[in-house]
């Protein structure tokens, strides 16, 4: 069975100890980590030596593993000055990056939206969203060779890289094996009924198998709202069988509930049927 993970964030906690130590007791062993866990923004302006020593010291005292840490900005603002300050930002969690033990930092490509990253724009569509989007891509592809890290993207609705297809595009047209894929299905439909879902599965495996780096496991309601694992629509069992089926092996972070949907996550996770 393939590893399972948590959003870090899942946990509200006054350290990053006591983060660790919430997972830890659920029974994880991989996370996406985020900044804000050891308080500070998620893209910092600066990250002390203090703070690298206080998450090793955590990570290792409950012997977890950080699959990515987030980098997430908007790398398709129509302001350029607010792109260029999250590629410095996105170059200092960079430079740190490897010393609490990851070589993946998460990212999204962002939206025209200026007040919501995670909200959809009609300007999504435009070749100066998409070409705005790419430099930034490229420049951050740079930080990621000079520091020997991977970029996870992940297709969503709402960003300029909103379906697979462009998902495959921006792979083509960068061209670098730093580019990767994190895949979250609920990401790739709002409403659907279920033969289109795993339509939509098939479609990612067929295109974006062979460059994922992390599946990501939220789920969809029939009525569209994002719910925990296991409460919507999506044939996990069959998301991760055919991923399996490719040699995809890359870890599965949970995310999108509260703490006190956690337990159940834990529970709906070890009935699924992936056993050959």
């Amino acid at each position: 069975m393939q590893p399972i993970g948590i959003f870090a964030k899942t946990f509200i906690r006054a350290d990053v100890a006591s983060v660790c130590q919430a997972v830890h007791e659920y029974g994880f062993q991989h996370i996406q980590f985020n900044m804000a866990c050891a308080g500070l923004p998620s893209l910092p302006e600066e990250i002390t030596p203090q703070i690298i020593t206080t998450i090793n010291a955590a990570v290792q005292t409950y012997n977890l593993t950080i699959s990515g840490v987030s980098g997430t900005f908007n790398m398709a603002h129509p302001n350029k000055h607010i792109r260029e300050d999250g590629l410095k930002r996105l170059e200092v969690l960079a430079r740190h990056c490897r010393a609490i033990g990851s070589d993946l930092i998460t990212l999204c490509t962002g939206t025209r939206n200026t007040t919501d990253i995670w909200a959809f724009h009609p300007e999504n569509y435009s070749s100066a969203a998409w070409r705005d989007m790419v430099h930034t891509m490229e420049q951050a592809i740079l930080i990621a060779e000079y520091h020997d890290l991977r970029l996870g993207i992940e297709p969503e609705l709402a960003n300029v890289v909103s379906d697979v297809y462009k998902a495959h595009q921006l792979l083509t047209e960068i061209n670098s094996d730093r580019l990767k894929i994190i895949l979250d299905p609920a990401n790739l439909f709002e409403k659907s009924d279920l033969p289109k879902v795993y339509a939509l599965i098939d479609t990612a495996v067929e295109y974006l198998a062979k460059d994922i780096v992390m599946l990501h496991a939220k789920d969809r309601t029939s009525a569209g709202n994002f719910t925990a694992p296991g409460k919507g629509i999506i044939p996990f069992d069959y998301f991760l069988k055919q991923f399996r089926l490719t040699n995809v092996n890359a870890p599965v972070v949970a995310h999108g509930f509260p703490e006190e949907e956690v337990q159940d996550v834990v529970k709906w996770w070890k009935t699924l049927d992936l056993l050959d």
